[in-house]
């Protein structure tokens, strides 16, 4: 979104706020390329990506009248969209139903009561993570945990392309901790 835009959003969004329902087609046509680029970046590509997208959308004009004039109306965009993302892998994380179930996770039995919760959010973090691959991904994932690797170069490259994108979700949720 470019500059321009940018204020004629922020325009458009006080209108919507004051109750001026003209305003909500030139709020969709600004919001939706945005919210939508954010929400498949958030979630990698995802298909559920359009999903928290369209919720989003939905949240922001139920809130219009809350919008706060004074703040950037991409901001406040931004944060529900954000919020819809977040919402949407916990959920798939509640729901998920194929654990990565080879995961070498669990510490020895000598171990002590804090390395036993420290193992036990460490499996659920990866299983929240692997939740969101496809199923190619995860079978593969628990090849690699089971030592089955393919040695043909197709099997290689997905393996390598599985943990690449594992990877790169674990960053995108685990990053700041």
């Amino acid at each position: 979104m470019n500059a321009d835009q940018r204020l004629r959003l922020n325009a458009e969004l006080k209108r919507l706020a004051r109750g001026d329902r003209s305003a909500s087609q030139a709020v969709f046509e600004l919001a939706w390329p945005t919210v939508k680029g954010f929400c498949r970046r958030w979630l990698a590509g995802s298909a559920d990506a359009d999903d928290a997208a369209q919720q989003a959308l939905l949240k922001l004009f139920a809130q219009a009248p809350e919008f706060d004039p004074s703040r950037d109306a991409l901001s406040w965009l931004l944060e529900i969209a954000t919020w819809e993302c977040r919402s949407l892998q916990k959920r798939k994380v509640r729901h998920a139903t194929t654990p990565l179930e080879a995961a070498k996770l669990t510490p020895d039995d000598s171990a002590g009561p804090e390395a036993q919760a420290e193992a036990n959010q460490l499996r659920e973090a990866v299983n929240a993570v692997a939740a969101q691959l496809s199923e190619g991904d995860r079978e593969e994932l628990n090849r690699v945990l089971q030592d089955q690797l393919a040695g043909d170069a197709a099997g290689r490259k997905r393996r390598q392309r599985a943990l690449e994108r594992f990877a790169r979700m674990w960053r995108s949720l685990h990053a700041d901790e």
